[in-house]
């Protein structure tokens, strides 16, 4: 009978120490999960756009596509699905199609003010080139 006591006594002490180690577990892995958190959003952005807006999107690459561009379009935002998705379609008439998209796969897409060549430029300028 004294050993069933001590075995229920060695019972009940390994499971405090369960539970401490166990405390002990979930404490370090939300501390883990704090600094994870705060490293991942040192390189976010919070990205919000409106429908109409123009974006690049970050196409899936398939194979060695070393020297291809990172992102394609620009693309406009038929709608916001949810908090952090978009429904996008292509500007142009050839290739229209509509997708939803996360938003970390879009940037938003800035139009290039390209110098164009005057049609009141000397010879001589145009003959350096």
């Amino acid at each position: 009978m004294a050993q069933s006591v001590s075995k229920g006594l060695s019972r009940s002490l390994s499971s405090t120490k369960e539970k401490k180690l166990l405390k002990l577990l979930n404490n370090n892995v939300y501390a883990t999960h704090l600094e994870n958190k705060q490293r991942f959003d040192l390189h976010r952005r919070s990205h919000s756009f409106m429908a109409g807006d123009l974006v690049l999107y970050d196409w899936p690459k398939k194979g060695d596509h070393k020297l291809s561009p990172i992102f394609k379009g620009p693309f406009v935002i038929v709608r916001p699905v949810g908090a952090v998705c978009y429904e996008i379609k292509s500007t142009t008439q050839q290739n229209k199609f509509i997708k939803v998209v996360h938003v970390q796969h879009l940037r938003p897409y800035f139009k290039r003010n390209t110098p164009t060549i005057e049609e009141n430029s000397t010879d001589e300028e145009t003959e350096r080139y």
